[in-house]
């Protein structure tokens, strides 16, 4: 008995190395143990001298469930670590290889160091440990382990997986319901129950209309520039709030691409799968004007720049989407031959306001235009730069990019104003949301940590209304600072310029706020309202769950399907390189429509990988609908996994190869004749070739699609 127990501790010993790495209270370790235990009671069940192979197979079984166990573990505890917060719908809304990148740039020895001392460990375990225990002892430690494992699931890191997992895919079966949003628009949660659409949208500027310079600084709270710890840390910004006018900002939104749509477009973003489907095909709020589209409307010239790749979360999809006429991120950066600094996950802060300097300059030879910048130096773990002078009272990354950001931000200000681009330019700086409530972060700044408060400064002349202004008030407030005159109306946003203001209520997609008491609010237990009754605040946590289902309604009411694609029977192809289309980009075109943005390589575009040459495949179904678009890079590897799946697949194809690699080729096709030709056009119905056509790039082919 007592090698059992040895055993069970020596399996819970990496469970506490990582509560120890990270800080975390032990509370957070102790609902995992129980399928350690169960582990440990596999191991001497499974124990046999003689090496069976049903034993042997248990023993490889019971091994996957413990790294399980334990990878599920450390993958919570690296999201407490980095956001504040385990397993919630927005983890889901960021799975993707830009996040996967994140974290091994972030987390890369510790994982490496763990995953390797683990494959040693089992070892030792397997060497120490041999003999069965008794059969009474065997009895006691399996009714412990089932009731124990029945007591402790529900406070698992499984179970919290598993609950946030069905959130994020949750189908609300509920149906627009009218009387219900005119309940929120009454209580004065929600502004408008009726938006009107982008094709309908009118907006225009006045005389000597403004420009627009917009930043969005990374996770700032108001607090970070007068926090008593760390006095003098932003001495830039301090200066600035006493140039500029500071205004209440209150935080609606948790992570990037929230806080950006949410001021953008004057709505909270519930982020469920759907929302994250609209997003990455780029139809989320398609038709819902958003500070963008009236800006375009109104003859604005539109910037937008970050130093992370635009790919991730869909940001550079949103931007296009919606007036930006110029949106670069990492992916552009790179093709101007600008490299990424070792530990910092794009293009730095330091180089981002260089170029933001470059484009004001351009910008403002063509008035009036909207420059919006997204810095990333202070997401955490914090990324100062070399260029940046510490800050003398403390050794944390993260406080040295706060003060790093700083400088920066008033080296900017210290230019423009010098070179005179800041006349009749309105400036205003905001964040995209606050600082993540992790452990590390509790410890540096305490309470102010929980204060969502984030940082608003604005040079606007006139004096602003004592009003507060949450995240999704800024695009209305903007438009009003700016003079632009538009019939465009935002589904939560209020201007600060609005009669209807004072009354306004604040929610969020965890809790709400409380104007009075200047904090947040959880929403309590308790029954829907019945469409008689008038609502109250704060919300009850029925009512707030209605809240966010309506707003989804609505949402994919504002989001267009993407239309089915349907070929004629005759069709005309071409493929156009970046040097040859007309925009600098990659063109796939089938009767003058560009197909190239829905080829993706590894979850990403094309562009991003600059990936110009391969294997592009239209899988089409029998009525000449594309079912989808494939892509497989030219490589022997692509080729192999293109082969097998013509081989399995026995829909009617339409292939398109542009590749120098006669050899690859050869393997499509037998006694074609190649020459020199830049691009080999195949159609296939299952295994079986119907046509080809050899073409030089810019050249175009008519093909007979229907056999």
């Amino acid at each position: 008995m007592n090698k059992f127990l040895t055993l069970i501790l020596l399996l819970l010993l990496p469970f506490g190395f990582v509560s120890l790495y990270f800080s975390t209270q032990w509370s957070i370790l102790w609902p995992a143990s129980f399928l350690v235990l169960l582990i440990g009671l596999g191991f001497w069940l499974c124990a046999e001298e003689k090496k069976q192979l049903l034993n042997v197979l248990l023993r490889g079984v019971l091994l996957v469930i413990y790294f399980l166990t334990l990878f599920v573990f450390l993958f919570e505890m690296v999201l407490i670590d980095f956001s504040g917060r385990g397993f919630t719908d927005e983890v889901f809304f960021h799975m993707e290889w830009e996040s996967v990148r994140i974290g091994l740039n972030d987390y890369f020895w510790l994982l490496l160091g763990f995953f390797v001392l683990l494959f040693f460990y089992v070892y030792l375990i397997r060497k120490i440990y041999k003999k069965l225990p008794t059969l009474n002892q065997r009895l006691i430690i399996t009714v412990l382990t089932i009731g124990l494992t029945l007591l402790i699931l529900p406070l698992t890191g499984y179970a919290r997986l598993y609950n946030s997992t069905l959130d994020f895919l949750r189908i609300d079966a509920s149906n627009l319901d009218e009387q219900r949003i005119k309940q929120y628009v009454e209580l004065g949660v929600m502004k408008n129950d009726r938006i009107t659409s982008r094709m309908n949208l009118h907006a225009e500027t006045q005389v000597g209309s403004k420009n627009l310079i917009l930043i969005y600084l990374e996770s700032f709270n108001e607090g970070l520039t007068h926090h008593p710890k760390f006095p003098d840390l932003t001495p830039n910004l301090n200066q600035l709030s006493e140039q500029f006018q500071s205004f209440k900002h209150l935080s609606s939104s948790y992570v990037t691409i929230e806080g950006i749509i949410s001021s953008q477009c004057g709505t909270l973003l519930p982020m469920t799968a759907g929302n994250n489907t609209f997003l990455r095909s780029g139809q989320l709020l398609s038709r819902m004007p958003c500070l963008g589209d009236v800006l375009k409307k109104a003859g604005y010239n539109q910037y937008y720049l970050g130093g992370a790749a635009m790919e991730f979360a869909g940001k550079g999809q949103f931007f296009e989407d919606h007036g930006y006429d110029h949106v670069w991120g990492w992916e552009y950066w790179r093709e101007q031959g600008m490299k990424q600094r070792a530990g910092v996950w794009g293009l730095s802060d330091t180089e981002l306001f260089e170029q933001a300097i470059k484009v004001i300059e351009t910008a403002d030879k063509a008035k009036p235009y909207n420059l919006t910048l997204l810095t990333l130096g202070t997401h955490l773990p914090g990324y100062p730069y070399a260029e940046c002078l510490p800050y003398k009272e403390s050794n944390d990354d993260f406080i040295h990019a706060i003060h790093c950001t700083d400088q920066l931000l008033g080296q900017f200000f210290e230019k423009l104003n010098d070179k005179n681009l800041l006349e009749n330019t309105l400036v205003v700086i905001v964040a995209d949301h606050g600082v993540f409530p992790t452990p590390e972060m509790k410890s540096l700044f305490g309470d102010m940590v929980e204060d969502r408060a984030l940082i608003g400064l604005t040079n606007f002349t006139e004096s602003l209304p004592d009003e507060v202004l949450s995240s999704y008030d800024l695009a209305p407030t903007i438009l009003d600072m700016l003079d632009v005159r538009h019939n465009a109306g935002f589904l939560y946003g209020q201007s600060l310029f609005s009669d209807a203001k004072a009354n306004q209520k604040y929610a969020t997609r965890y809790s709400d706020w409380d104007i009075e008491k200047k904090t947040m609010i959880a929403n309590k237990a308790g029954e829907c309202t019945v469409a008689a009754k008038q609502l109250s605040w704060p919300l009850n946590s029925c009512d707030k769950k209605s809240l966010l289902a309506q707003t989804n309604k609505l949402l994919e009411f504002y989001s267009d399907k993407a239309p089915e694609e349907v070929l004629g029977c005759e069709v005309d192809i071409e493929l156009k390189s970046k040097s040859q289309s007309s925009d600098n980009s990659n063109q796939l075109l089938i009767d003058d429509i560009n197909h190239f943005k829905h080829f993706y390589y590894e979850g990403y575009s094309l562009n991003y990988f600059n990936l110009g040459s391969g294997f592009f495949v239209f899988e089409l179904n029998a009525d000449m609908k594309i079912m989808e678009h494939r892509y497989y890079k030219d490589t022997l590897l692509g080729t192999q996994q293109f082969l097998k799946w013509r081989h399995s697949n026995p829909n009617h194809l339409l292939v398109v190869v542009k590749t120098s690699n006669k050899e690859i080729l050869k393997k499509l096709a037998i006694n074609l004749d190649y020459e020199d030709m830049d691009i080999q056009v195949l159609q296939y119905i299952g295994n079986s070739l119907k046509s080809h056509h050899a073409l030089n790039l810019d050249d175009s082919a008519s093909l007979t699609t229907c056999f």
